[in-house]
């Protein structure tokens, strides 16, 4: 009898401590949830503002309050502003639902879902930011807002439930984050302004085919900078939406890339769209970009002058020295005693460069100069079909007419095509003259002139004479002749079924016949910046070496614990290709495979890879490969095949090249050159006299 007294006794006291109890304080009533917080579950109906407190006291005890509850607030038709505190993490359904006078509220950070009804009918409501911890927006949560005419979806919303934004009929501009995922049927039906979809997906999300029902048929959608264009064109519920292009923050655009009537429709950019050295943007339709347009020169050196022009009409130099600490430039003189030279004054922050024309400028610290459009204000076209450049040239002198130009366009321009178009008026009809690193002027008949790059052209007459460019002169390099120098190495990463590969290959600067680069940006169109062997959406930045030993980390990341392998093929003679796992060195031969475990998380010191030499290129000089010279007439006498075979003249530069062994060299000059002669297992160079 007295044991079961105590159990009595102990399943009272138990049931008393977590029995929920409500008291209300001021307009709200509140719910214990346990001894430290408490939930409110309901407002006065006559409320008008609500500041909600952090925390209350009640029995003496310190409650935080975390939730509001469902129905909270529900029907408050008097409420027009509530502050909610940061302590609350959760807001329950339906908990603002009819409050048609709330024109001004928050939803705190910690917050992670926006629950079924919360703002349904809050008509006054006109805008409203949602945290960046909210992952679902469920059923009907915004329905019927008639205020809202914006709201940005943050990045990590994956979810948007059935009518979510329906009947929101002032709603103009829609903002989704870049990982959401299955959109629902009926979202935004009847809100019948909504014109404007933003998403920073480079993929579409999946919808239901009625996801925008009744809404205009009419909508802009616009997509990031480099998306994956043709998934948004294909994706069967957003084809009917008219595409643009744009990513409304700065892009700095690194590589290739192409606008065409197929792959992209519009491209707009309110922000700053910057061209690195490397980059290239190419329209074959009517495009402008709206805002700031810049292109980046190469690196200026300390106490050597480069060669480069302007990309805009008209243009101020005062432009070009945003940004920069201090640079000197001189113009090229057409006209008086000085015609002929570089101007011997310095040119002022107001003089005009016209498009396409070249100059010189020194810098007095070695940084990259960029072009810099007008204003924001202004539309740069894509679609310049002709650039022509007239001067007046007055002297003969120093066996020419010169002319100094510019690559006024945002893609490379074909030396030859340029040539070819304005041979008639060119001295000699077959070169140009352009500035090389070392301050010393190269006479070229092909290959590419860089965005923003300067050269001189020699015309045959004085008088009135111009230069015209073309976009039909843009430089496309063939497939053949990038393949012929590019002999792979493979490394690949065995992750269970899937493997991913890093291609790795000769690099056409190289110094050494075994230097490489890494060639490919893998599966993915998105480049990242650092080595990245990204486990799962496989991307690898480009990036090049000109020298060996080349030494990369692999960045793993792995979602669980798994095993992974590494084996490399396609190994040339003469390379040799080491994996570096922490204290272990292992040197894989062809085909053969390393097997280790990785955990999950990321493995970034982990895993490195060091590509070297097995040999020197003295140990590849070989009797093999003879190299003989009759009167211009070269022959090559080998067994090896596919030999390159390179021209050089006394300052290093190359000024021929090809894979014949019989060839015969009629464009140069006389004088001594270096003939070299290799593939990846022998190699072998001599001095000829061209006369």
């Amino acid at each position: 009898m007295k044991r079961l007294f105590l159990v009595v006794i102990t399943l009272f006291i138990t049931s008393l401590a977590t029995s929920q109890t409500t008291f209300t304080i001021g307009d709200l009533t509140y719910e214990t949830i346990d001894e430290a917080s408490v939930k409110i579950t309901k407002c006065s109906t006559n409320v008008v503002s609500v500041n909600i407190p952090s925390s209350v006291e009640y029995n003496n005890i310190n409650h935080n309050v975390t939730i509001i509850g469902e129905d909270a607030f529900k029907a408050c038709y008097s409420l027009t502003n509530v502050s909610i505190p940061e302590s609350v993490h959760t807001i329950e359904e339906q908990a603002f639902y009819n409050c048609t006078k709330l024109s001004e509220i928050n939803i705190p950070f910690n917050v992670t879902s926006i629950e079924g009804n919360t703002f349904r009918n809050c008509n006054a409501l006109t805008s409203i930011t949602i945290p960046n911890n909210v992952t679902s927006i469920e059923h009907h949560a915004f329905y019927s807002c008639d205020g809202l005419t914006s709201i940005i979806v943050p990045n990590n919303v994956t979810f948007i439930g059935e009518y979510a934004f329906g009947d929101c009929s002032n709603l103009n501009t829609i903002t989704f984050g870049t990982n959401l995922n299955s959109m629902e049927k009926h979202i935004f039906q009847n809100s019948d302004n909504l014109t404007n979809i933003i998403c920073l997906s480079s993929t579409p999300p999946n919808i239901e085919s009625n996801t925008f029902e009744y809404s205009p048929t009419n909508k802009n959608l616009t997509i990031p900078f480099g998306s994956d264009y043709a998934s948004w064109v294909n994706a069967t519920n957003w084809v009917s939406i008219n595409h643009k292009i744009n990513e409304g923050e700065n892009i700095i655009l690194n590589n290739t890339f192409e606008i065409t009537p197929t792959n992209k429709r519009k491209l707009i950019n309110n922000g700053v769209l910057r061209i690195t050295q490397n980059g290239e943007l190419f329209s074959s339709i009517d495009e402008t970009i709206n805002g700031v347009f810049e292109i980046e020169t190469p690196v200026l050196q300390t106490g050597k002058w480069s060669f480069i022009g302007a990309p805009f009409d008209d243009y101020k130099l005062d432009a070009i020295k945003k940004g920069t600490k201090d640079v000197s430039v001189s113009l090229f003189d057409y006209v008086g005693d000085s015609a002929g030279t570089w101007s011997a004054n310095w040119a002022t922050t107001e003089t005009e460069v016209g498009k396409g024309e070249g100059f010189l400028i020194w810098p007095w610290y070695q940084e990259a100069v960029v072009f810099t459009s007008k204003s924001e204000t202004e539309n740069y076209s894509l679609n310049d079909a002709d650039v022509v450049v007239s001067k007046s040239l007055t002297t003969f002198r120093e066996g020419g007419n010169w002319m100094a130009l510019a690559n006024p366009y945002t893609f490379k321009l074909d030396i030859s095509k340029f040539i070819q178009a304005n041979s008639a008026n060119i001295q000699g009809q077959d070169g140009i003259y352009t500035l090389d690193d070392e301050g010393a002027f190269q006479y070229l008949t092909s290959g590419a002139i860089n965005l923003t790059e300067g050269f001189f052209v020699n015309f045959i007459n004085p008088g009135n004479n111009s230069a015209t460019f073309t976009k039909t002169q843009r430089f496309t390099p063939t497939t053949k002749n990038q393949n012929a120098r590019k002999e792979f190495v493979k490394l690949v990463m065995i992750d269970g079924e899937r493997e991913t590969e890093i291609l790795f290959a000769h690099s056409e600067k190289a110094e050494d016949e075994y230097d490489i680069y890494d060639a490919n940006k893998l599966f993915s169109p998105i480049e990242i910046a650092e080595h990245y062997f990204l486990n799962g959406e496989n991307a690898l930045v480009k990036e090049e070496a000109k020298t060996l030993p080349y030494y990369a980390t692999m960045n793993i990341k792995s979602h669980e614990n798994k095993e992974v392998s590494f084996k490399a093929s396609n190994i040339p003679t003469g390379l040799s290709v080491t994996i570096i796992d922490r204290e272990n060195i292992i040197t894989l031969n062809e085909g053969e495979i390393y097997t280790t475990d990785i955990t999950t998380g990321e493995n970034s010191e982990r895993f490195k890879v060091l590509f070297d030499k097995t040999r020197s290129i003295e140990d590849m000089e070989n009797a093999d490969i003879s190299i003989s010279n009759s009167n211009r007439d070269i022959t090559i006498s080998s067994s090896q095949k596919d030999l390159i075979i390179e021209v050089y003249d006394t300052l290093g530069r190359k000024v021929f090249e090809t894979k014949d062994y019989n060839f015969h060299l009629n464009a140069t000059f006389n004088g001594i050159y270096l003939i070299k002669a290799y593939n990846k297992n022998a190699y072998s160079s001599k001095k000829i006299l061209v006369k």
